[in-house]
């Protein structure tokens, strides 16, 4: 390293590295290989954890209700407007790991087993019955 115009001697043991990512970015390094990843929850990504918690949510109902694991279900989800997107995006996928023969956004049908739940602050309130 020079200083004013004088070359000085730095040994290794004298030098401290510190790595700081940049905001947004989370950073883990180990055997050689450095790995970044965004942090950043954009509205699919925040949706697609929505869908999850729904599925999860659906198969507990499931099986509160005493449903076989192969029976085919009816399922409807009633939730905020703000939710919509999310339906729209995710829905089919909600079917489909569900065994779900319908999946409607709308009021439970009278006699569904219901369950409610909360996505980011909104109220969900989900149906099932056999299909």
């Amino acid at each position: 390293m020079i200083v004013d115009g004088e070359t000085i001697a730095v040994l290794p043991d004298e030098v401290q590295v510190r790595k700081q990512p940049k905001p947004g970015l989370a950073v883990a390094e180990d055997a050689g290989y450095l790995v970044a990843v965004t942090t950043e929850l954009t509205d699919s990504l925040r949706w697609e954890g929505y869908a999850r918690e729904v599925v999860r949510n659906i198969q507990e109902l499931r099986k509160k209700s005493g449903f076989e694991i192969s029976d085919r279900i009816a399922t409807t989800a009633q939730g905020g407007p703000a939710l919509e997107p999310m339906w729209r995006e995710f829905g089919a996928e909600i079917a489909r790991e569900t065994l779900s023969t319908r999946f409607d956004v709308a009021a439970p049908a009278v006699g569904a087993f219901t369950a409610s739940l909360s996505l980011d602050g909104q109220e969900v309130v989900l149906g099932v019955q056999k299909a």
